[in-house]
């Protein structure tokens, strides 16, 4: 599962907002850090050679 943050900052000021009251907002984020920092991890062990 990943998260098109692209097609997120299109969304409209409401549903934003619903979102952010709901706490989907903030889980949607968590996620995507989640995902960059499993990217940065990965990089980190080819680069050792693991």
């Amino acid at each position: 599962m990943s998260i098109n943050t692209e097609k997120l900052q299109e969304l409209d000021a409401d549903t934003l907002r619903e979102m952010h009251r709901s706490g989907e907002l903030s889980a949607i984020y968590a996620q995507v850090n989640s995902a960059e920092n499993w990217n940065q991890l990965l990089i980190r062990r080819q680069v050792r050679g693991e």
